[in-house]
């Protein structure tokens, strides 16, 4: 589990709904809690509402359980239906109030990379500039801690598509210098999918892209969705450097593995047509 407890009421839910929000950065592990009433569980299933009213409504025992139903109470309000600019507030508040008491415990760290996000994506309007400081503040204050070694994806992919400074080939250079700072081999494989996708759409780079594609797959790819999204980018780069029999071996895996898929079907008709 690679965000431990605060608690006992923090289950692997919140591993499950953390995976979910950072684009599979990690997979839940152990068995679920069994209280139908932990907030961490309907988190973990993406019932924020139901998650927000249990965490409202729950009394802590101590400052490290407050800080977890706190930590629950952000989350859901992140997520809450309908998502209006005031639950987004007040999430924020949540975190703050986490990042300003807590120091450098498990739910200021997780406040602090959500508090990122909420400038990323959720606030109105969104601050690109201030997300990605708060992004590498976290990262050089936790270099070791997953979520922050995560923001450093974050941090490249905004560097790769929303940085109009330097040319593409410069800013995929500076990307791929971020590896050097990640030693979890989850969030490694996270960013070596978004500078393959980048060497493909950015600067058109079949060969620089594969290399980005095969050291994600050799690192070892747990789930299914990014595993079968790199399997068939790799095919299609080894097709076209010219390395059918890479192509070959790429699409016939992806087969045996997701016979059934959406793009199976293409992946024969690609099979079929190679030399």
């Amino acid at each position: 589990m690679w965000l431990p407890p605060l608690t006992r009421h923090i289950s692997p839910g919140l591993i499950v709904l953390l995976a979910v929000c950072v684009a599979g950065v990690g997979t839940a592990c152990g068995k679920e809690s069994q209280a139908p009433s932990d907030p961490f569980v309907e988190l973990g299933y993406m019932r924020a509402n139901q998650a927000y009213h249990l965490a409202k409504a729950y009394t802590p025992r101590d400052e490290v359980d407050a800080r977890a139903v706190r930590l629950a109470m952000g989350l859901a309000l992140m997520n809450y239906q309908p998502r209006t600019d005031d639950t987004i507030r007040r999430a924020l508040v949540e975190f703050e109030a986490l990042i300003a008491h807590g120091g450098d415990d498990e739910a200021a760290i997780t406040a602090r990379f959500f508090t990122a996000r909420i400038w990323q994506m959720h606030a109105e309007p969104v601050d690109l500039r201030r997300a990605r400081a708060l992004y590498v503040a976290l990262a050089k204050d936790h270099p070791g801690h997953r979520l922050a070694q995560y923001a450093w994806v974050k941090v490249g992919t905004m560097d790769l598509y929303l940085d109009h400074g330097p040319d593409a080939k410069t800013r995929i250079r500076r990307v791929e210098g971020y590896l050097d700072k990640l030693s979890d081999p989850a969030v490694r494989r996270s960013l070596r999918h978004v500078l393959g996708q980048a060497c493909q759409v950015l600067i058109d780079d079949p060969a620089r892209a594969l290399i980005h594609y095969e050291a994600a797959l050799a690192d070892g790819l747990a789930k299914d969705n990014l595993l079968a999204d790199v399997m068939l980018r790799a095919a299609e780069c080894a097709r076209r450097v010219g390395d059918s029999g890479k192509a070959r071996g790429y699409l016939n895996t992806y087969l045996e593995r997701y016979p059934r898929s959406h793009a199976s079907q293409l992946a024969r008709e690609i099979l079929a047509s190679l030399p």
